[in-house]
């Protein structure tokens, strides 16, 4: 077997691994072909559960089960297919340096991923608010398919010795990204986030998966939906009714304390919003809401709203809708499933290596 089928066949078996462990969850006396590891994984959730507090256990479970998901056989061949991949010998592996956000549970994992399916070593950088669940992984990676070992290192201090660096983080930490690696080939992200057009004619169902993407991880996440954009007299009754099944949100503390923060806010500013006890709406023109606030803006017509989506394109981490636009779309409820070929900002990571190897 290739280096390249061996990796395709160890992370194939790392997403078999996460579907019976939350399979053993279900069924705790069936017995579980990877048996020895589940401890690793379990350890790694409790630990951030007590660690952050912005990470709930659903939500945890949520981000390594779409991990889960995407780690077959066929989902990696297909992706892998449009590139052409050679694996060098160890002497001549380049490596990259990953620096990741925290904003959700194992957020990280697709770079990590990426550099490895690539052929290079990764050296990867942790967020302080997320430092257990992708070196849990990576541990149990490395079981599965022990020539993993020495091509995965984390390092708490500022990244070294690395051909490339791929960085992840707010608009404020780019400009340390810039100061420390400008000098080396790298993919640096700062803040995007999801968008969702709505038409009026939307059915409940997807009103209630649109619900999903607003209010999952809080709504941290880049691909979250942090605006909508909706027709001049845009009916947001139903809208609302879909948020009532999130609800859940109201016994998590940190994030009703910053409902309540922006709420004092936005009635000391007399500006126009809407409430619904756990989630403001508010008519405003920018992409990024703060937590527990939906932003939204009236369009009159399609070629408003076509040129205002072409003006923000660089604030976009993904649009939502049904309807037929100039720019990719997904589906209501997908935000949070993002598929392989799914780069952040648009960024082929795969392409970004190759490139340097070449």
């Amino acid at each position: 077997m290739s280096d390249h089928n061996q990796n395709i066949k160890a992370f194939t078996l790392l997403g078999e691994f996460i579907t019976e462990h939350f399979q053993l969850q279900e069924e705790p006396k069936q017995a579980g072909k990877y048996s020895g590891m589940h401890k690793i994984l379990n350890d790694s959730i409790e630990q951030s559960l007590e660690h952050n507090p912005w990470f709930t256990k659903k939500h945890i479970e949520h981000a390594i089960q779409a991990i889960g998901q995407m780690l077959t056989e066929q989902n990696l061949n297909l992706w892998l297919n449009q590139y052409q991949i050679i694996e060098p010998s160890e002497e001549r592996r380049i490596r990259i340096g990953v620096i990741m956000a925290g904003n959700i549970p194992a957020v990280g994992f697709h770079d990590f991923l990426c550099v490895l399916m690539s052929g290079a070593n990764f050296t990867g950088k942790l967020s302080s608010d997320d430092p257990y669940l992708l070196p849990a992984l990576a541990k149990i990676l490395s079981a599965i398919d022990n020539s993993f070992e020495d091509r995965i290192e984390f390092t708490s201090e500022p990244i070294a010795n690395a051909t490339a660096i791929i960085a992840t983080g707010s608009n404020n930490t780019l400009r340390y990204f810039e100061y420390h690696y400008s000098s080396l080939p790298h993919i640096f992200r700062n803040n995007r986030n999801g968008l969702a057009v709505l038409f009026g004619n939307e059915t409940q169902d997807q009103l209630d998966a649109l619900a999903k993407d607003v209010f999952l991880y809080f709504g941290l996440g880049c691909r979250n939906i942090s605006k909508l954009l909706v027709p001049v007299g845009y009916n947001f009754s139903n809208l609302i009714k879909a948020f009532e099944a999130s609800s859940y949100v109201k016994e998590h503390e940190p994030y009703m304390n910053n409902y309540k923060h922006n709420m004092a806010l936005y009635n000391l500013q007399q500006g126009v919003f809407l409430d619904n006890g756990f989630l403001i709406l508010k008519n405003s023109t920018a992409i990024a809401s703060p937590v527990a606030t939906l932003n939204y803006e009236f369009y009159e017509s399609l070629d408003e709203l076509v040129q205002n989506l072409e003006e923000c394109q660089d604030q976009i981490q993904c649009i939502v809708s049904e309807m037929k636009l100039p720019f990719a779309t997904i589906a209501f409820g997908q935000t949070q499933q993002p598929g392989l070929e799914d780069y952040a900002d648009g960024v082929d990571t795969i392409k970004f290596i190759a490139d340097l190897k070449s």
